[in-house]
């Protein structure tokens, strides 16, 4: 009778303890002290909808990656991240500070110590330009450790999974619903946090911000799980003749992917140009750069913010050199009107 008193009193104080079952699954091997939020990759509603294939969508988000700071580009000696005064109006450049490696250790993808800003900025560029595409945000939890004379030690800006995201009562949270917490076997609930302790980062607003490609992604992902229209899949295996002109059919997916993507100047892998005139292909690949720099000279300026919130105070930030900007392609935008543009020039600065 004792033991069955014990285990009564025992599920009554864990009841009372966590009456909502939040922690029914934790694990404190699964239990990352240093930061509030969970590492958690699926079991939420996305923009894209549910799984299968959407290769319309992952090429669209696979090429942004690619050109947002081309490989190339790690052996063009003109590209250079370097650390700033922050808000500095001379081109003062710290070099080689302890500060720096902090900065870039704290966005590296390596387990090792890795401290090349160069490189790990442009890692960093690109998989949140890939997550952006995919998600139309990208969320990371920010957490700093400072010495007693207020230098920071440890930065850490740790992934956050978008869909898992939400902004209540003025502060970011992190949302786990049971079946979440039971597949990473974590605690469910709300983890919330300030704004200061989060990075957010969403499209450039001259491309038309977070609505516009949340709007392109959904499409996209319809667009790609319908690859022929049903009635002609169906005439195909009754083997009847519909009058159905799939060339005309393909044309017009093309035209309409075209349309959308305008802003992004995305080609859809297509370099024949077989729909589009030589002065267009030109036109549509400096549209495509130019979204590529409002992409990297946004994600650099959100970071930047980040590291001068009033929570990590760094009194730095990271500038890009050698690399095309808005401006650089304005010019060349300029060079294509007046007919002084080549298309192999456009190539060689990619």
């Amino acid at each position: 009778m004792n033991k069955f008193y014990e285990k009564v009193k025992s599920a009554i104080s864990a009841f009372l303890h966590d009456p909502l079952f939040l922690s029914k699954w934790e694990s404190k091997h699964t239990h990352d002290g240093t930061r509030t939020t969970s590492w958690v990759h699926d079991g939420y509603n996305t923009i894209a909808g549910k799984d299968g294939y959407q290769g319309d969508l992952y090429m669209f988000d696979e090429d942004l990656r690619l050109r947002v700071m081309s490989y190339r580009n790690r052996r063009h000696t003109t590209f250079k991240a370097v650390l700033k005064p922050y808000g500095a109006v001379s081109d003062e450049i710290l070099e080689n500070s302890e500060l720096e490696k902090v900065i870039s250790k704290s966005i590296s993808k390596h387990d090792y110590s890795f401290d090349d800003l160069s490189e790990n900025i442009t890692d960093f560029i690109r998989d949140s330009t890939q997550t952006i595409a995919a998600h139309s945000e990208i969320y990371y939890e920010i957490t700093c450790k400072k010495n007693e004379q207020g230098e920071i030690e440890e930065l850490e800006f740790h992934y956050i999974y978008p869909p898992s995201m939400r902004k209540l009562f003025g502060k970011y949270a992190q949302y786990i619903p049971y079946k979440v917490a039971k597949r990473s076997s974590i605690k469910a609930g709300l983890r919330f946090m300030p704004k200061n302790k989060v990075l957010h980062i969403t499209a450039p607003k001259k491309l038309g911000g977070k609505r516009e490609l949340r709007r392109i992604i959904k499409r996209l992902a319809k667009m790609s799980t319908a690859v022929m229209p049903d009635f002609y899949l169906k005439a195909m295996e009754d083997d009847n003749s519909i009058g159905f002109d799939f060339n005309i059919y393909v044309h017009s997916r093309y035209m309409e992917k075209a349309i959308l993507t305008k802003k992004y100047g995305w080609n859809q892998r297509d370099y024949s140009d077989k729909n589009i005139l030589e002065y267009y292909s030109m036109y549509r690949y400096l549209k495509t750069a130019n979204a590529m720099a409002l992409y990297r000279q946004h994600i650099i300026q959100e970071f930047n913010n980040a590291l001068n919130n009033d929570f990590v105070k760094s009194g730095v930030e990271v500038a890009l050199e050698g690399i095309e900007t808005e401006g650089t392609i304005t010019k060349d935008f300029e060079k294509l009107k007046e007919g002084g543009l080549k298309f192999v020039d456009l190539v060689k600065k990619d």
